[in-house]
């Protein structure tokens, strides 16, 4: 049953976490075994990466989601899309090499507010296979489906010993072929 992959973000009543380390809204608790599963297939098909609740605390003073909650966001639904990929913490820890921004654009086109519900699309838009620095855009939707923002993001990888950028190891390279790719992905060389 669903509910045994329950964490203490479930215990709280704000969601859980499933089997695929997703984080998933309570309502997924209801679902059948088939339907849950069908419901995470589709949503990986779509590379939906995040889904959950505004909560107040990510409000600003105009009540509607503030700057910084929408690159938070983006963030974890990054993480869970590389961890989905074979990305995980551990892997980065274990040779010491972690993902960094150079650039981070936000463009709002709908206002989110309070206790709506939202999911992240993540697709890589961009790849350098010489040095592996890479380029995402994640979609913000509202439940409704209307697109609230578009976050395009640029980065690198750097040496955590060293605090220089560096190249990922020969193993990432077919993990990089799994993550979802943009319908105007491009690769570059150089």
């Amino acid at each position: 049953m669903v509910d045994s992959h329950t964490d203490a973000i479930g215990i709280s009543g704000l969601g859980f976490t499933n089997s695929e380390g997703f984080i998933e809204d309570n309502r997924a608790c209801e679902l059948t075994e088939g339907n849950y599963k069908q419901r995470n297939k589709n949503k990986m098909e779509q590379n939906i990466y995040y889904e959950g609740q505004v909560l107040w605390a990510q409000l600003d003073p105009n009540m509607h989601l503030r700057h910084s909650a929408y690159a938070d966001f983006c963030a974890q639904a990054r993480s869970n899309m590389l961890t989905k990929a074979g990305l995980s913490l551990e892997e980065f820890a274990k040779y010491h090499i972690g993902p960094i921004l150079f650039r981070e654009e936000l463009v709002y086109h709908r206002e989110i507010g309070l206790d709506e519900r939202i999911t992240v699309k993540v697709e890589m838009t961009k790849l350098n296979l010489k040095n592996f620095r890479f380029s995402f855009r994640h979609e913000i939707y509202k439940e409704n489906g209307i697109k609230a923002a578009t976050v395009e993001i640029d980065g690198a990888w750097l040496d955590l010993h060293k605090r220089k950028l560096t190249i990922i190891p020969d193993e990432w390279h077919s993990i990089f072929n799994t993550i979802p790719k943009a319908d105007d992905y491009v690769e570059t060389t150089g």
